[in-house]
């Protein structure tokens, strides 16, 4: 009979598959068939040395022991000892699990019972409760409280005390980690740690610890009782230090660190972070854990503004978390990833991770995760983007994502005949009232805030334009009284040219320049008479009085007096010749003015720039119905701030301006139904899109 050799065939499938491990089985598979080893049996002896080779390999070389027990699993077995069969099954789930194979390990937990069933010992109870931890990763919270239980009465069965309490502990954390019902947590949690410390083991004294820690999480994350969280994480701190566990002071320096964010001590906070990642790296087998610790590190150098040390740690905490297949980390990272980018203002960057965030806990049904990620796109959507439809929306969908992650939980608890301690039953009801009850209030503040915040912005806006109007109002009035003076003035300059430019000794670069300027006066003193003058001063500015116009017939005589505006003053400018054949009903005389004055503040921003250039096109927004008019330049661009004041009534980057330009064009934009965008950055230029309703 040919010998296997599990370790050379196991490497194989290392270089094959790598450390994508949902391939292991399958490449098992087919290198036993290349080799011709299929159907090979495997003794005792060669399971049995199998089996210390994984145990000796699972925490440093995690994904090297899965590619033995995946190779092991292909194998078949004959006539063996069903306790060591099913130690096999049983430690092939475990090592899935640990690699959040949470299917593989179910299925080989399941497996490993078949054998074991007979045979009630302590690893009966380890088998039942990897079930149980492998359902809860799958979300199927019924199931892992059904083998919680059956893990428990087999350990209290065969008066395996501690084994025991470590089932009531581990259903604790299931409560408040993932069925959101802290009071009930809190009843297993106490129980647990009571009776741990009744045990004096070193493995019952991590439980204490443990338990403690975890109470101190209910009490920051739920009650927001700081003062009691750190009280039980120091004591736990006490405990993991005086029995020398690294593992559990790691967490709790992270969990004191954690405290300190929420008091808004940064500092404090950060370098109790890194103390605490610095001792979980020198555990074996941690890389989970240390990307959990990167990523609340990450978290308070956003909050302190150390953008790139942020980044430095979520990068490492996201190759972690993809190597041990971590979706709820993952999850986690990629909303911290959207801070980041917020915090920097890239703001698409923001949404995409937080929508990315989203999905990834929608697939794994992570609903708390779903909702966050809601809630902070509605934050992004509402403070930053200044979408308030979109900002309402989002937070509506968050309310959704928590009833269905209630009605979800709700399911999955036992039913009342299930359930033989009324006590029991009502800390189930009393923790389920009391976390929907919280749920419902925090659902609400968040809706109203941002209905608040939103109302609150859109009455600024509302006022800024108000005043603008009536500043308008009182310049039109102004307009209206000296309009007869204005324009004698501009016709009796251009007459005083006219007769300058008829003396023949005017040399021929100076009557070039008189004639432009003449040329500009006329133009000026010809829309200042005209009858859209009137309307504007009257507030009824471009108004069409039902009739439309064709884009085709009316935009060519303006962009052409635009062309001639803009080479006057030495500038090179491209207007596209295609124009979309619609229907619009606004007065030409009207977009020429809009048109002419971002042209002239595309001319004014140029400043001392040699290379002066002007963009004009146009297009059509057929899925909005708007006719679009874009300009754009390579001036000088604008700051934020810059931007949020442009339409402000009398303010101006350009020295000697009076502010009237863009706030005159907004007011005519709003009298016609149509809009205007800009996107500027400073240092590169300004583009303006003009938006005119359009119809064919």
């Amino acid at each position: 009979m040919r010998v296997v050799d599990i370790k050379a065939l196991a490497k194989d499938i290392m270089t094959f598959a790598g450390r994508d491990v949902e391939k292991y089985s399958t490449a098992a598979r087919d290198i036993i068939n290349k080799n011709s080893h299929a159907g090979l049996l495997i003794n005792s002896e060669e399971l049995t040395d199998a089996l210390d080779t994984i145990k000796s390999l699972r925490k440093s070389e995690r994904f090297l022991a899965l590619a033995h027990s995946s190779l092991i699993s292909e194998l078949e077995f004959n006539d063996l000892d069903s306790r060591l069969i099913g130690s096999f099954w049983s430690l092939h789930g475990l090592l899935a699990l640990n690699l959040n194979l949470a299917d593989a390990a179910l299925a080989s937990s399941l497996r490993a019972t078949d054998y074991l069933k007979d045979d009630r010992s302590a690893l009966l109870v380890t088998t039942y409760s990897q079930i149980a931890t492998a359902a809860r990763n799958l979300r199927d919270y019924a199931t892992a409280i059904k083998y919680y239980g059956m893990a428990k009465k087999v350990a209290e069965e065969l008066s395996f005390k501690e084994l025991s309490t470590w089932q009531v502990f581990r259903l604790g954390k299931m409560y408040v980690n993932y069925l959101e019902q802290p009071s009930r947590a809190l009843k297993y949690l106490a129980d647990a740690h009571l009776i741990f410390e009744s045990i004096n083991t070193l493995t019952a004294k991590k439980g204490a610890a443990a338990c403690l820690d975890e109470i101190g999480d209910i009490y920051r994350q739920t009650t927001t009782n700081l003062d009691r969280a750190e009280q039980l994480y120091k004591e736990s701190l006490r405990i993991n230090t005086e029995i020398e566990y690294l593992g559990g002071v790691a967490r709790n320096l992270a969990h004191l660190g954690l405290c300190a964010e929420r008091r808004g001590l940064l500092e404090r906070a950060k370098s109790m972070l890194e103390e605490s990642v610095g001792i979980t790296r020198k555990e074996i087998g941690q890389e989970r854990g240390v990307a959990i610790r990167l990523g609340q590190l990450a978290r308070v150098c956003i909050e302190a503004g150390e953008i790139e040390y942020a980044e430095k740690c979520l990068q490492e905490a996201s190759q972690l978390t993809q190597d041990y297949r971590d979706y709820r980390s993952m999850a986690s990272h990629l909303i911290k990833w959207g801070s980041l980018y917020r915090k920097i203002k890239k703001y698409n960057k923001a949404k995409e991770s937080f929508y990315k965030a989203m999905g990834l806990a929608k697939k794994h049904r992570m609903f708390d995760i779903e909702s966050d990620s809601y809630y902070k796109l509605s934050e992004l959507c509402l403070v930053d983007l200044q979408d308030y439809a979109q900002a309402k929306e989002m937070a509506l969908q968050g309310v959704r994502v928590r009833q269905t992650s209630w009605n979800y939980i709700t399911e999955s608890n036992p039913k009342l005949e299930e359930v033989e301690d009324k006590v029991e039953i009502a800390n189930m009801y009393k923790s389920l009232f009391e976390k929907l009850f919280e749920d419902y209030k925090n659902d609400l503040a968040s809706i109203e805030n941002t209905t608040k915040k939103a109302y609150d912005i859109a009455l600024d806006e509302a006022q800024r334009r108000h005043s603008n109007l009536s500043q308008l109002f009182k310049f039109g009035a102004v307009m209206s009284g000296t309009k007869h003076e204005i324009l004698n003035l501009l016709n009796g300059v251009a007459s005083e040219l006219r007769n300058i430019l008829g003396n023949q000794s005017v040399a021929g670069t100076v009557r070039d320049s008189l004639d432009k300027s003449r040329n500009r006066l006329l133009r000026g003193a010809e829309l200042l008479s005209g009858s859209f003058f009137e309307s504007l001063i009257a507030s009824e500015a471009g108004h069409a009085q039902n009739i439309s116009f064709s884009t085709r017939t009316v935009l060519p005589p303006i962009y052409e007096w635009v062309r001639q505006e803009a080479i006057q003053q030495n500038c090179n400018i491209h207007i596209d010749e295609e124009i979309p054949d619609v229907f619009i009903a606004v007065e030409p005389s009207l977009i020429r003015v809009i048109v002419m004055n971002l042209i002239q503040n595309a001319i004014d921003s140029f400043a001392e720039k040699n290379a002066r250039y002007i963009r004009l096109r146009t297009r059509e927004d057929a899925a909005d119905k708007f006719l679009v008019i874009e300009i754009a330049d390579n001036g000088s661009g604008m700051t934020e701030h810059e931007l949020k004041q442009i339409f402000q009534f009398g303010w101006s980057t350009k020295p000697g301006h009076l502010g009237l330009g863009l706030p005159t064009v907004r007011f005519l934009l709003d009298s016609v139904d149509s809009d205007v965008k800009v996107k500027s950055k400073f240092g590169e230029g300004t583009t303006f899109l003009i938006c005119f309703p359009s119809f064919k």
